[in-house]
């Protein structure tokens, strides 16, 4: 009973995290795929990055403040590029 129950609930586990992972590949998709393919590429490392820090810790708040940095520290780059053009 413990080893079919822990058995099923890895599964599940590494099914919610392939979903989870797919589905941060779709949501970071641009319109033209062969010109964002690329970011679409190391958006979906990333993500699947986030899913491995979410088990790492355990915790939920982790990736997300990394995501967060993450599009904080992009919307500084892109800023910086307006002003210089």
């Amino acid at each position: 009973c413990c080893r079919l129950s822990r058995m099923l609930s890895s599964r599940l586990y590494v099914v919610c995290f392939l979903f989870m992972s797919v589905s941060y590949f779709l949501l970071h998709t641009g319109p033209d795929r062969e010109v964002f393919l690329p970011w679409t590429i190391m958006s979906t490392i990333v993500g699947v990055v986030f899913g491995a820090v979410f088990v790492w810790t355990g915790d939920l708040l982790a990736p997300v403040l990394i995501h967060f940095t993450i599009n904080f520290l992009n919307i500084l780059e892109m800023a910086e590029r307006q002003r210089g053009a």
